[in-house]
């Protein structure tokens, strides 16, 4: 699309104007490790963080901000049978900041309404959730014929920012917006083992 300019030449008309969103973060991280007895110790971590999230859409006025705090810790219990084997528990948390749904600014006041009449949009979109447990053992046996790697975990992710199309009718058209919207929820389990096992010198099995 062009627009004439001054003395009969054109330049270019801008089709769209942009939405810009940014982040910054800042943290602090800390560890401490200690050994109470030879064969056992535990390390304890802390993160603290602070995200300022901003969104900026010109061409609506809307110009979001929103500074999330988090701290997240990290616990790892550590018990050694042998020289050979190690056995773990440990316990985590971790947090992805909140975003914006800063297209519903560009709605009429009657679409507007259509959308929130179905599900309650917030402006802002909590943090996300992650709380994790793990627990495992590691070692070698059978004087280093057999190397197994193994763990089992489970996790509980909560206020997943979980993407939603709504409808809305302007005149007899029927269009849709992308928002997003806190209530997501999911439970992470599983087990992994790797094994290596060296029956001779020459013949060794790998298996996950």
């Amino acid at each position: 699309a062009y627009r004439p300019g001054t003395n009969g030449v054109y330049s270019i008309a801008e089709l769209a104007r942009p939405t810009l969103t940014w982040s910054r973060t800042y943290g602090i991280f800390g560890a401490i490790n200690y050994q109470p007895v030879e064969q056992f110790d535990i390390s304890l971590e802390g993160r603290y963080q602070w995200d300022t999230i901003g969104q900026d859409i010109d061409y609506t006025n809307l110009h979001q901000r929103a500074t999330f705090r988090s701290f997240t810790p990290r616990v790892i219990a550590n018990f050694h049978a042998s020289d050979d084997v190690n056995l773990y528990v440990s316990y985590s948390e971790g947090r992805r900041p909140g975003v914006f749904n800063g297209s519903l600014s560009a709605l009429s006041a009657n679409a507007l309404e259509q959308v929130l009449v179905q599900f309650p949009v917030p402006i802002a979109v909590p943090e996300e959730k992650l709380t994790n447990w793990e627990a495992g053992i590691k070692g070698r046996f059978f004087d280093d014929k057999l190397t197994i790697l193994s763990a089992a975990y489970y996790g509980k992710w909560r206020g997943r920012q979980m993407q939603q199309n709504i409808p809305y009718t302007v005149g007899a058209t029927t269009q849709t917006i992308t928002v997003r919207l806190p209530n997501g929820s999911t439970n992470i389990w599983g087990l992994e083992l790797q094994a290596t096992a060296r029956p001779t010198p020459e013949l060794t099995i790998d298996g996950t």
